[in-house]
């Protein structure tokens, strides 16, 4: 499977979840699974591919040609690059090429990618997976935020929508099960 994980690109995390992401990207692999990233080397993008590197999985990053100006490299080495002009451009290849997606702790764009992917889901414009990686319980108060609108009727469902699970093992067999 081509799995697609969004997550943060900041080197201002506390290693814990560095160490977590990097682990389940090299179970990824183990498993024979492709990353589509966005294509960086620092934060936990850079963990995820660098777990995918040490057990040799194949890594497409896909960024806009804004990231490759500049005197900062923000891009991973190692990993084929997928060019595009724009981030909405850059979301919708994610979305097309890969075949489920985990997120794991991030900021605003990481969100961004969340709600994106799972309103599509939502609107049946697609089927695919998506798993919520809960390190140190990143996540619970987005779970209660989500829980909050449907018991107050905004969100009709959202159980069937993504799973959400701390353990690495059970992500990558989720997404394997509900392809």
């Amino acid at each position: 499977m081509k799995i697609c994980l969004y997550g943060s690109a900041s080197d201002e995390i506390a290693d814990v979840y560095k160490t977590a992401v990097h682990k389940l990207a090299k179970l990824l692999a183990k498993s024979g699974h492709e990353l589509v990233f966005g294509g960086g080397c620092t934060g936990l993008m850079g963990s995820a591919a660098q777990g995918m590197t040490e057990n040799n999985g194949k890594i497409i990053g896909v960024a806009p040609n804004f990231f490759k100006e500049g005197e900062v490299k923000v891009l991973f080495d190692g990993c084929q690059i997928l060019s595009c002009n724009t981030m909405y451009e850059r979301k919708q290849i994610m979305e097309e090429i890969s075949d489920g997606f985990i997120v794991v702790p991030g900021g605003i764009g990481t969100y961004d990618e969340f709600f994106g992917v799972t309103a599509t889901k939502q609107l049946k414009r697609h089927s695919k997976p998506i798993a919520v990686y809960n390190v140190e319980g990143f996540f619970d108060n987005l779970s209660a935020l989500i829980k909050d609108g449907k018991d107050k009727g905004f969100i009709k469902e959202y159980e069937s929508l993504f799973y959400i699970s701390d353990n690495p093992f059970d992500i990558i067999k989720y997404l394997e099960t509900n392809r």
